[in-house]
């Protein structure tokens, strides 16, 4: 897929230094790689499975969790009507080293929070619309630590793109002093977008000595 007009500008001033992959498993692959701190292995919109199964197998000794109502989109998003991906509610298959929490994000993330303190290692987020990335990015807030890699499936690259995914992690950015680089971007599709998460809570010194 071709960079629409936008797009092309913001990589040429925001991604100079990422990585330029084919497609999306080979993206996940190094993100993976990259992620060194321990913690927990996230996803968010699992849907059929293709993507936290393609992690599982890639590392089968750690544990990957997924979440999804596995109802479909619970609005409207790009072209596709509330609803779409639905799987009417059935669980997909997946492989033995992943752990699926079905519901809304908001009936599950509060309770997996509650028995799982481990920060985050990797997170991989698939839930398209800046609602539902937004939330999860809030409630993550003080699990995300330096080290943390976020996977982004839709982040740029469609009509609407700065209203969804890359508007929450912008936001999510401004409201909790975080600093990051990007890592990668797949340009198959040029919608997947991967970033390192360097700084997050307090100003950092940079952040500090500007402000003087």
């Amino acid at each position: 897929m071709p960079f629409m007009h936008g797009t092309q500008e913001y990589l040429l001033s925001n991604l100079t230094t990422a990585r330029d992959f084919f497609n999306w498993p080979s993206l996940l692959k190094f993100d993976l790689s990259m992620a060194h701190k321990p913690g927990l292995n996230l996803e968010f919109g699992t849907a059929g499975g293709s993507s936290i199964n393609y992690l599982a197998q890639q590392e089968p000794y750690s544990i990957f969790h997924g979440f999804d109502s596995f109802y479909g989109l619970p609005e409207a998003w790009y072209c596709w009507p509330a609803g779409y991906f639905s799987l009417n509610g059935n669980l997909p298959a997946v492989e033995k080293n992943v752990k699926l929490h079905k519901g809304f994000f908001n009936e599950t993330l509060p309770q997996f929070l509650e028995l799982y303190k481990d920060n985050v290692r990797f997170l991989h987020l698939d839930a398209d619309l800046y609602s539902s990335t937004k939330y999860v990015l809030d409630k993550l807030a003080d699990r995300i630590q330096p080290g943390t890699v976020i996977a982004f499936d839709e982040y740029w690259n469609y009509p609407g793109w700065k209203e969804h995914e890359y508007k929450a992690f912008q936001e999510f950015v401004g409201e909790n002093y975080v600093v990051y680089h990007y890592i990668g971007y797949a340009s198959e599709t040029n919608l997947q977008v991967s970033v390192m998460i360097d700084h997050i809570g307090q100003p950092s010194k940079l952040e500090v000595a500007l402000l003087v």
